[in-house]
């Protein structure tokens, strides 16, 4: 279900009063099926409202798929860097034992 209908459906929920019956069919009221034309509509400020929040919501989305697939790449390139780092350490460490080695040939 996309997130707008998701919202819609609860605004319309929360203002009708609906809610779920132990056979789990939505209704409204006190008992009353939900296609039913009892509900009652919902203000235009109310539906400006809602349409604001639904907007808020599909943009915090947006922003939220963004972070992940930075966080991704942010993930397997600090994965590369520590593994260059290791070669590096590694090749400072070789350098230095043979650095060590040239040393101790040295005439004292």
């Amino acid at each position: 279900m996309p997130w707008s209908d998701l919202l819609s459906w609860i605004a319309l929920a929360l203002v009708a009063g609906i809610t779920t019956s132990p056979s789990g069919s939505c209704v409204v009221g006190r008992g009353s099926p939900l296609t039913e034309p009892r509900l009652r509509p919902y203000s235009a400020a109310m539906d400006d409202d809602i349409s604001a929040l639904e907007q808020k919501v599909e943009e915090l989305l947006g922003i939220c798929g963004k972070l992940r697939a930075e966080n991704h790449e942010l993930r397997a390139r600090a994965a590369s860097l520590e593994e260059d780092n290791r070669r590096v350490a590694e090749r400072v460490e070789w350098a230095r034992l043979r650095l060590e080695a040239l040393r101790d040939k040295l005439p004292a």
